[in-house]
C-alpha cells in the first residue's frame, strides 16, 4: 500500500504543479468596452424580440459567457491596482493640518496617487456593473432554453399507437427506403464517383479487410485472452490484466466499425440520406458494444468466469443478453435521431417510430429492477440492518420500475418525449452507474499490486482501515465525477453546469472570509499531500528506522505517534498558509470554541493533554503489566483520549488517560522485566524446619526462571495453629510468568514433600451432635402374630 500511496502523491503533485503554472501563466483577456457594451445591447435586444433559435442562442451566449470571463479577470486585476495604491497612498499618512505644510513633491505624488486611484475605482466599479449585466442576461438565455425544453418534453402529441400515425410513419419509411437505396445506386452509377472509387481501390479494400478483421477475429481472439487471465495469481495483477483486454474488446470493434465507415466514405457510394447514418453508426457502436463491455465485466457466465465485479444472484447468459439487447435499442434509437435530422420527419412519424424502441427499453427496466430486488448482496438474518450495496440496490431497483412503467405509459398517452427520456435516460444512468462500479473494483484489486511484504501495516486493525478509508476516498471521486454527467443525461445543459461551476469558483463568504472551491480543493490537496507523508513517514519509522535502533518496542511506538501528531498539525498549518485563508475574522469563533473547551470540553482536553504526557515521561508503555484500580493487565494501546488495557481474562478496558496521570499506576514492568514470586506453604508441626528450608530453596534454585542473584530466601513466617508457616521468595526472570512459575513450584513442593515425607497439614475438626437420638426416626414394635 505505501507505494501505491507514492504513486497516488506523485500524480496529485504533478496535478497541482500543472495546474498552478497554468494559472501562473495566464493573462488577463483585453477588456473592449465598448464591444462588450454592444454585445450586452444585441443580446438585449434578441431577447426582446424572442424570434431566435435554440442554435442562435447557444452561440449568443457562448459569446457572453466568454465575454463575461474578459469581465471577471480585469475586475480582479484592477482591484489588485487599486488596493495596490491605496496601500501606497495610506503609506504616506494623512495630510498636515492647520499651517503645517507638505512639500511640494509629496503634495504632487498625493495627487497623482489619488488621481490613479479614482481612476481604477471607477474602471473597477465598470467592471463589476458590466459582469452583473452579463450574468444577468446568460441567466435569462438559459432560463428561455430551459423553459422551451420543458414545453417540448411536456408538449401533448398524438398518440403512437394511433392508425393514422401509424400509416403516416410507415409511408415515411417506406419512401426513406426508396430515397435511399435510388440515391446509393445513383451514386454507384455515377462516373465520376467510379474514378474516384478506381483510384481509392487499394485503400477501400485495405480499410475494409481491417475493419472485418477488427471486428470479428481480433475479437474473438481478445475474449479467449480475456478468458485465460484468470491463470494469474496476483489478484490485483488479474484484475489489470482482464480490464486491459476488455478495454481492447471494446475498441477493437469500435476501431473497425470506424475504418468500414471510412471506407464507405470513400468509395463514395451515400450521399446526402446516408451521410447522416453514416456519421451517427460510430455513437451507435459504442452503445451496443459497450453494452456487451459491460456485461462480460458484471455477469458471469460459468463458475470459471472472474469478471471485475459480479451481480450476485443474476448469472448466466439471460443477464447478458438483457443488458445486449438494451444497448442494441439505444443504439437503434440513437440512430433513429440522426435519420429524423437528416429527413425532417413530422412529430408523428419520429413518435410512432420511437415507441417501439420505449416500450423494449421499459421493458428491460423491468427486468432489471426484478433481478436487483431479488439479489443478495450480503447475506444477512433476520432482524439484521441491511447492508449499503443492498440498500442501494433497493434504491436502483425501485427507480427502474418506476422508469419502466410510467416512460412507456407516458409515451402511449401522447407524452413520447417525456416517455423517452424518463427511459432512455434511465438506462444511461445505469450504464455509468455499472461503469464507475466495474472502475471501483479494478482501482481496489489495483491496490493489491503495490503490496509489498517489506512495508506491511502495522496491525490487521490498520490494514482494514487504510482499505476502508482508501475505498472511501475513491467513492467520492467516483461520485464526484458521476454528478455532472448524470446531470447532463437527465437534460441539464453544458451552460448550466457551467455557472453551477462558476458559482463554486466565486465560492461562499464564512466569517468575513470568501472561500472559493479553488481554495478548498487546493487546501484538500495539501493537507492530503502532507497526511501521505506524515503516514509515509511513519511507515518507514516503523519498519526500516526504529528496528535498527536500540530502542524498545514502547520507545518506538511513542515516536512514531508523536511524529503522526506533528505531521497532521504541521500538514494542517501548510495547507492554512498555502491557500491564503484569511482566519483573523475567525477570532470570535476560536474565542467562543476556546470558552467551550474550558466548559465542556475539559475533560476530552485534559485526556488528550495526559495521553502527550504518557507519550513524552513514558511511565507507561505498550505491552507493560500495570494495575490501575482494580484492573490489571497489558497495555495494548496508547491513543490521544485513551490507553487500552487487556486484562489476563481477555477483557479489554478504556481508561482515560486523565486518570492515568493523576491516579495511581502500579508497572510491574517499568525498569525491567524482573519481578518476585511468593510461595506460602504449611507444614506440621512434626517435621524439620531446616529440612523444609532446604528443600524450598532447592526448588526455587532448580526453577529455570528463578535468579542467582539474588538468591531465593525462605522465611518461617510463625505459628499457624495447624502449621508452621512457611514463605519462599525468589525474583523471577519475567515477572509475567509469576502465575506459571508460582503453579511450577507448587506441583514440585507436594511430590518432594511427599518424598521426604514431610506432612502439610489441614485443619480437623470432630463434630459431636448433642440428642442424637431425637433425630432418629421412632421404632417399631415387634410383630407378635405369627406366636399366637
Amino acid at each position: 500500500m505505501y507505494l501505491a500511496r507514492i504513486f497516488s502523491l506523485c500524480f496529485f503533485v504533478l496535478l497541482f504543479a500543472t495546474s498552478a503554472s497554468f494559472s501562473q501563466t495566464e493573462t488577463t483577456p483585453a477588456f473592449d468596452a465598448e464591444a462588450i457594451t454592444a454585445l450586452a445591447t444585441r443580446a438585449e435586444e434578441v431577447m426582446r424580440e424572442g424570434q431566435a433559435s435554440d442554435a442562435a442562442l447557444q452561440e449568443l451566449r457562448s459569446q457572453l459567457t466568454k465575454k463575461r470571463t474578459e469581465v471577471l479577470n480585469a475586475e480582479s486585476a484592477r482591484k489588485q491596482n487599486a488596493d495596490t495604491l491605496q496601500t501606497q497612498v495610506d503609506a504616506l499618512g494623512p495630510p498636515p493640518e492647520g499651517e503645517a505644510s507638505e512639500s511640494e513633491e509629496a503634495a504632487a505624488r498625493r495627487t497623482e496617487l489619488n488621481k490613479q486611484l479614482t481612476e481604477a475605482r471607477s474602471l473597477q466599479g465598470f467592471a463589476k456593473e458590466s459582469y452583473e449585466r452579463l450574468n444577468a442576461l446568460i441567466g435569462q438565455i438559459d432560463k428561455e432554453l430551459r423553459d422551451r425544453q420543458s414545453k417540448v418534453l411536456l408538449s401533448f402529441e398524438s398518440s403512437p399507437v394511433k392508425p393514422s400515425v401509424l400509416a403516416e410513419a410507415g409511408s415515411s419509411l417506406a419512401e426513406y427506403y426508396r430515397e435511399f437505396t435510388s440515391e446509393v445506386v445513383a451514386a454507384w452509377k455515377n462516373e465520376t464517383n467510379r474514378a474516384v472509387r478506381k483510384n481509392n481501390l487499394p485503400a477501400i479494400v485495405l480499410l475494409l479487410v481491417l475493419g472485418l478483421v477488427f471486428i470479428f477475429p481480433a475479437r474473438i481472439w481478445l475474449v479467449k485472452i480475456w478468458d485465460r487471465g484468470r491463470a494469474h495469481r496476483n489478484p490485483g495483477a488479474e484484475g489489470l490484466f482482464r480490464f486491459v483486454i476488455s478495454l481492447l474488446v471494446l475498441t477493437s470493434p469500435l476501431v473497425g466499425l470506424e475504418l468500414i465507415v471510412r471506407a464507405i466514405i470513400l468509395a463514395q457510394v451515400v450521399t446526402f440520406r446516408g451521410l447522416f447514418l453514416l456519421q451517427a453508426l460510430p455513437v451507435a457502436g459504442i452503445a451496443f458494444f459497450g453494452a456487451v463491455w459491460l456485461s462480460r465485466n458484471l455477469l458471469p457466465v460459468t463458475a470459471e468466469d472472474r469478471p471485475l465485479t459480479v451481480m450476485e444472484g443474476w448469472s448466466g447468459r439471460t443477464g447478458r443478453r438483457t443488458v445486449t439487447l438494451l444497448g442494441l435499442v439505444f443504439a437503434f434509437k440513437l440512430l433513429l435521431d440522426a435519420v429524423t435530422e437528416g429527413q425532417n420527419w413530422s412529430e408523428n412519424v419520429y413518435i410512432a417510430l420511437l415507441f417501439p424502441l420505449t416500450v423494449m427499453g421499459g421493458a428491460g427496466l423491468l427486468r432489471i429492477a426484478y433481478r436487483l430486488w431479488t439479489t443478495d448482496f450480503v447475506k444477512t438474518t433476520d432482524g439484521e440492518k441491511r447492508s449499503l450495496a443492498e440498500r442501494l440496490s433497493r434504491w436502483i431497483s425501485y427507480a427502474c420500475a418506476i422508469g419502466g412503467v410510467f416512460g412507456p405509459l407516458v409515451a402511449l398517452i401522447g407524452y413520447s418525449r417525456l416517455g423517452s427520456l424518463i427511459v432512455f435516460a434511465s438506462l444511461q444512468s445505469l450504464a455509468l452507474i455499472a461503469t464507475l462500479l466495474v472502475v471501483f473494483r479494478l482501482l481496489v484489486q489495483l491496490s493489491g499490486i503495490f503490496e509489498t511484504r517489506a512495508q506491511k501495516p502495522h496491525k490487521k486493525e490498520d490494514e482494514s482501515n487504510t482499505g476502508f478509508l482508501y475505498q472511501l476516498a475513491l467513492a467520492f471521486v467516483l461520485a464526484c465525477v458521476a454528478m455532472p454527467v448524470l446531470a447532463l443525461i437527465w437534460g441539464v445543459s453544458p451552460g448550466e453546469l457551467g455557472e453551477l461551476w462558476l458559482a463554486l469558483r466565486e465560492g461562499i463568504s464564512f466569517g468575513g472570509t470568501r472561500i472559493s472551491i479553488s481554495e478548498f480543493l487546493a487546501f484538500v490537496l495539501i493537507f492530503f499531500l502532507g497526511y501521505t507523508l506524515t503516514r509515509l513517514v511513519q511507515g518507514g519509522l516503523r519498519s526500516v528506522v526504529l528496528p535498527n535502533t536500540r530502542l524498545d518496542k514502547g520507545a518506538q511506538n511513542a515516536l512514531v505517534t508523536g511524529a503522526g501528531y506533528v505531521g497532521i498539525f504541521l500538514a494542517v498549518l501548510i495547507a492554512v498558509v498555502s491557500t491564503g485563508l484569511d482566519l483573523t475574522s475567525l477570532t470570535i469563533v476560536a474565542g467562543a470554541l476556546s470558552v467551550g473547551i474550558g466548559f465542556g470540553l475539559q475533560t476530552i482536553v485534559s485526556n488528550f493533554v495526559s495521553g502527550i504526557i504518557l507519550l513524552i515521561e513514558r511511565p507507561i508503555k505498550e505491552g507493560d503489566w500495570i494495575e490501575v484500580g482494580q484492573y490489571s493487565g497489558l497495555v495494548q494501546k496508547i491513543s490521544v483520549r485513551s490507553t487500552t488495557i487487556e486484562t489476563f481474562d481477555r477483557a479489554t478496558v478504556i481508561v482515560p488517560n486523565a486518570d492515568l496521570i493523576a491516579g495511581t499506576v502500579v508497572n510491574w514492568t517499568l525498569q525491567s522485566l524482573n519481578g518476585r514470586v511468593k510461595v506460602p506453604v504449611g507444614v506440621s508441626y512434626d517435621s524439620d524446619p531446616q529440612k523444609v528450608s532446604d528443600l524450598l530453596l532447592r526448588i526455587a534454585r532448580d526453577h529455570d526462571q528463578t535468579l542467582s542473584n539474588p538468591e531465593p530466601v525462605v522465611m518461617f513466617m510463625g505459628f499457624g495453629a495447624d502449621s508452621m508457616d512457611f514463605e519462599l521468595r525468589a525474583i523471577l526472570r519475567d515477572v509475567n510468568l509469576v502465575a506459571a512459575t508460582r503453579s511450577d513450584m507448587n506441583f514440585e513442593i507436594v511430590r518432594v514433600f511427599r518424598e521426604n515425607n514431610i506432612e502439610i497439614p489441614f485443619a480437623q475438626r470432630d463434630v459431636t451432635i448433642k440428642n442424637a437420638k431425637d433425630f432418629l426416626p421412632p421404632q417399631k414394635p415387634a410383630n407378635d402374630g405369627a406366636a399366637e
